[in-house]
């Protein structure tokens, strides 16, 4: 598991952590803000950070990693390929991504199998 020293330095190495005046979404204000594209632009930081989170869930059985597109598209890949291989499966744990459609509603994106999920973590 990684240290939150080493953490910390992969997103400062890379220029993650942003310090100033932000406006969140939520519309909160922040003097601190992290840029995670800046961190998952470096394939062997983006592998670690998949490596760590896929640890979180060491117990768990996971069927697929859903991440929201665009963002989430590289974690979630990085975190599918270090989860456990499934039983029966040849191919890992499939990661796929999810999109908004006409109605803000998030959706599998195109031609992406999406089985119904009873469980979310």
């Amino acid at each position: 598991m990684l240290q939150d020293e080493e953490l910390l330095r992969m997103f400062e190495a890379s220029g993650a952590i942003r310090h100033g005046h932000f406006e969140l979404s939520s519309g909160l204000h922040s003097g601190t803000y992290v840029q995670c594209a800046l961190v998952l632009q470096y394939p062997r930081y983006a592998e670690k950070l998949g490596r760590a989170l896929a640890a979180l869930f060491s117990d768990a059985i996971i069927d697929a990693v859903v991440s929201p597109a665009l963002g989430g598209i590289i974690i979630g890949q990085e975190v599918a390929r270090a989860l456990p291989e499934p039983k029966g499966g040849s191919g890992g744990v499939p990661a796929i991504f999810a999109e908004r459609d006409s109605c803000g509603s998030c959706v599998c994106a195109a031609d992406l199998r999406c089985a119904p999920i009873s469980t979310f973590w």
